[in-house]
C-alpha cells in the first residue's frame, strides 16, 4: 500500500476546508473501480497535522520516476501511446461520474 498526506496546517478555517476537502475525496475515491484509478483502501487520521488516505502501492513508480530515470532518452512511441490511452480511460471514467481531477501531474 501507499500513503498519500495531506498536512492539516493554519487557521481554524484553514484547517475546516483541508478537512471538507478530505471527507469530500475520500468519499468520491471509495466508490471507484476503474483499472486505470488506484484503488483505494482507506484513511488515517490518529497522526497529529496529517490526514492519510491508504491507496493501491504502483510497484512502477509514476511517470515522473520512469522521465527521469533515463532524461536524455524519450520514450518509445508506444510506449508514450499506451500511457495516453491509460489516461484518457482514467479520465474518461472520472468525468462519466462528473468528476474533475484537481491533481493531475506526472508525480500522480
Amino acid at each position: 500500500a501507499a500513503l498519500k498526506e495531506i498536512p492539516v496546517t493554519g487557521s481554524l478555517k484553514e484547517i475546516d476546508r483541508i478537512m471538507r476537502n478530505f471527507k469530500t475525496e475520500v468519499h468520491l475515491i471509495n466508490g471507484f473501480s476503474h483499472p486505470n484509478i488506484l484503488r483505494t483502501y482507506g484513511v488515517i487520521t490518529t497522526e497529529l497535522g496529517f490526514l492519510k488516505i491508504v491507496m493501491a502501492f504502483a510497484p512502477d513508480g509514476n511517470l515522473r520516476e520512469l522521465l527521469d530515470a533515463d532524461p536524455s532518452t524519450p520514450l518509445p512511441d508506444d510506449i508514450q501511446k499506451d500511457y495516453v490511452i491509460q489516461l484518457c480511460h482514467g479520465f474518461i471514467y472520472l468525468h462519466d461520474k462528473k468528476v474533475a481531477h484537481m491533481d493531475f501531474k506526472s508525480l500522480n
